[in-house]
């Protein structure tokens, strides 16, 4: 019996790289100091002499974190589907 070779889908890659750039968005939202969305109702920064500076924002919105979410995660499934086509 003579095993045929089968070659994976050439679209794996694509999807490696968007789930990249999701995670990128990802710690790039965790580590940014400046509010990215327009929807942050308010900031008030409280602090002095006698204690530690705290920085409070209200207004959080999800939406910020759904597309990079949402490209880390398709992209991860797609690369892994895609990887495990069988061949005909």
């Amino acid at each position: 019996m003579k095993k045929t070779s089968c070659r994976k889908s050439p679209w794996r890659f694509p999807f490696l790289v968007l789930a990249i750039i999701g995670f990128f968005l990802i710690v790039l939202l965790l580590f940014s100091f400046v509010p990215i969305s327009t929807e942050v109702a308010s900031i008030a920064i409280i602090g002095g002499a006698d204690g530690p500076t705290a920085i409070l924002m209200t207004g959080f919105s999800f939406l910020e974190w759904l597309i990079p979410l949402l490209l880390v995660l398709g992209g991860l499934t797609g690369f892994y589907l895609l990887g495990h086509i069988r061949c005909k």
